[in-house]
């Protein structure tokens, strides 16, 4: 699956992106979410790594706010062009137009992230299975 564009100020993406793959979780017995990002840089200077608790009700929520983060944490390390890989295909087709948004709190998301995304130069986004997810590996 290619990268689709969600926002930036160029249309096609640069040769060179920086790579963030995002993931959420929640554990229902504690009511609490963590996400993660895991970041290498465009210059592949180094790999970044970061993990945020979370107020969220479930774990669909935990996916939305770990792109939000995820792009944060990118910005904030001044990667302004970049690729990010999440595991969640509801998430990841509603935020490239492919799936209707089903309440109040994704919409919100939705806006925020797409804020965010025309922040930078470029940001895409696809989906790739569990298993390639190493930010997963963050929150285990």
């Amino acid at each position: 699956m290619n990268f689709v564009r969600i926002g930036g100020h160029i249309t096609n993406p640069l040769p060179v992106l920086a790579h963030l793959q995002t993931d959420g979780s929640f554990w229902v017995k504690q009511k609490k979410g963590r996400c993660a990002a895991w970041l290498e840089k465009a210059n592949q200077s180094a790999t970044l790594k970061q993990k945020w608790d979370l107020n969220v009700a479930n774990s669909t929520q935990s996916e939305w706010m770990s792109i939000e983060h995820g792009i944060l944490f990118a910005l904030e390390n001044n990667e302004e062009c970049m690729a990010i890989e999440n595991d969640n295909l509801g998430v990841v087709s509603a935020l490239i137009g492919c799936r209707w948004l089903s309440n109040e709190w994704e919409k919100y998301c939705f806006q925020r992230i797409h804020k965010l995304a025309k922040q930078s130069v470029w940001t895409g986004i696809r989906w790739i299975p569990r298993e390639l997810n190493k930010a997963d590996q963050i929150l285990r």
